[in-house]
């Protein structure tokens, strides 16, 4: 859809830049060539804020009001990041609004942000640090256009009552048979489907987030970690029999990454938080992601797998000398063996 006459453009500037998008206006003709003389209203890292930034120009507070939070906050950081000190504690704390990212920044209410800091679980410390980060985006957002000034001193208002003062920490537990079952029944849900994979390989949830297709081997049954936390996580992980048929329809969507994680979620801790436990939440499960990797150990254990066959396939370290020498030498056969008797 084209804007009316006289409205303003937006386009992307040729290069590598930081904010490639232009939005710009006519503001004459050139008397020798006709040709268009334009003034730019400003220089931007994404379409969308180059075309709020021109809606603004022309008195459209309509569009402004789309912001999302999580746009609000990111404009904000790329301006404020470098110049405050331990950026990434209240970068962290901020993720407690996780859930309301994706809302207009105007449309948003106190009772909005009590419920989701109260939901993530974090301590009232780590909440406290949140709203400076919040207090400082609105007034950003104000100073931008995106909200009037009834809604710039929200922030103040928020009470976290009944928080914690330290986060409560849930314990890491291996899923039930029962619960497995449960998921096994849910198997055509897309969530469902990456939860299985987990269980039935131990990844982690980061080796299965930046899992690439080109990484999974489906004719030799296995698939190559090649970014861990730890040196013994780089890994070859067999494909349990159980769930190849996942492995199978992933490998056909033709997407540089195996799992359909992204791009439906853009960060992990979004998929952990939000997508993970709320698919158990729906199931009537508590756990949380790393869960997974607990109940393959606990399964593979249980049908008497030898615990260094379980460390391979984990990714943990060998801390005997011999062990370590003698798993080099195991073949996938072996290991496929082994994940396939839970």
């Amino acid at each position: 859809m084209r804007n009316p006459n006289g409205y303003g453009s937006v386009h992307k500037l040729s290069g590598n830049r930081r904010r490639p998008w232009a939005a710009r206006v006519t503001i004459g003709y050139d008397n020798v060539t006709g040709y268009q003389i334009y003034k730019y209203v400003g220089y931007y890292a994404t379409r969308s804020e180059a075309m709020r930034a021109l809606a603004l120009y022309n008195g459209d507070t309509t569009e402004a009001q789309k912001v999302t939070l999580e746009e609000v906050y990111n404009e904000w950081k790329e301006e404020h990041a470098p110049t405050v000190k331990s950026f990434k504690q209240y970068s962290s704390a901020f993720k407690a609004y996780e859930c309301l990212y994706r809302k207009p920044i105007e449309k948003l209410t106190i009772r909005d942000f009590e419920g989701a800091g109260l939901e993530s679980g974090k301590s009232k410390i780590v909440l406290d640090k949140s709203k400076i980060v919040l207090s400082n985006i609105y007034a950003y957002a104000y100073r931008k256009g995106y909200i009037d000034e009834s809604k710039a001193s929200l922030p103040k208002f928020i009470k976290f009552v009944g928080a914690q003062k330290k986060e409560a920490k849930q314990k890491h537990r291996a899923f039930t048979h029962e619960e497995v079952n449960r998921l096994w029944e849910n198997k055509d849900d897309e969530t469902v489907r990456i939860i299985l994979f987990m269980i039935y390989s131990g990844v982690r949830s980061e080796e299965i987030f930046n899992l690439r297709t080109e990484d999974v081997h489906l004719s030799e049954n296995y698939f190559e970690i090649k970014a861990s936390k730890t040196a013994a996580g780089l890994r070859k992980v067999p494909i349990a029999d159980k769930v190849r048929f996942i492995a199978e329809v992933w490998s056909a969507q033709n997407s540089p990454y195996f799992a359909p994680i992204r791009p439906r979620v853009n960060t992990l801790d979004y998929f952990r938080r939000t997508i993970f436990k709320g698919k158990c939440a729906e199931l009537g499960l508590n756990h949380l992601a790393h869960d997974t990797r607990y109940t393959t150990a606990t399964f593979m254990t249980e049908a008497g797998v030898d615990l260094r066959y379980i460390q391979l396939i984990l990714g943990h370290a060998q801390k005997d000398v011999t062990n370590a020498v003698y798993a080099k030498k195991i073949s996938n056969d072996v290991l496929l063996e082994a994940i396939n008797k839970i």
